[in-house]
């Protein structure tokens, strides 16, 4: 990328690098608070060279590793978890798609050192 004097880095780190996930462990949570500071600072390092770093914070997202133990649970807890979003619904792979695929578009050029929150206002 920095030959070619450009390019797009998106990282994905959650919502718990943020301390706002009420479902992970902290070891996970310092982790993707580790991808937020990292994006931070190499958007800056390598801004210079024309490379932009962003990255997203996804909410809990229906894929389909978390899908099945989400429906599995109980109708109450599954209606609590979407009540808690303002958008009220679960994140869809297809929602993180969307944002990255922003992100390393020539829409973003001049977007970097963010780290986007797609929760649906959680």
């Amino acid at each position: 990328m920095k030959r070619q004097k450009g390019g797009k880095i998106v990282n994905i780190a959650s919502i718990a690098g943020r301390g706002k996930s009420i479902a992970s462990s902290s070891a996970y949570a310092a982790a993707k608070g580790g991808v937020i500071a990292f994006t931070t600072k190499l958007a800056s390092e390598l801004g210079p060279h024309g490379i932009n770093v962003n990255a997203i914070a996804p909410s809990m997202t229906l894929t389909e590793r978390i899908g099945p133990r989400f429906e599995q649970q109980p109708p109450e807890k599954k209606a609590e978890q979407i009540e808690r979003t303002p958008l009220r619904r679960m994140a869809l792979a297809v929602d993180q798609a969307n944002v990255i695929a922003f992100l390393a578009s020539s829409q973003s050029d001049f977007v970097t050192g963010l780290t986007i929150d797609v929760t649906g206002g959680l």
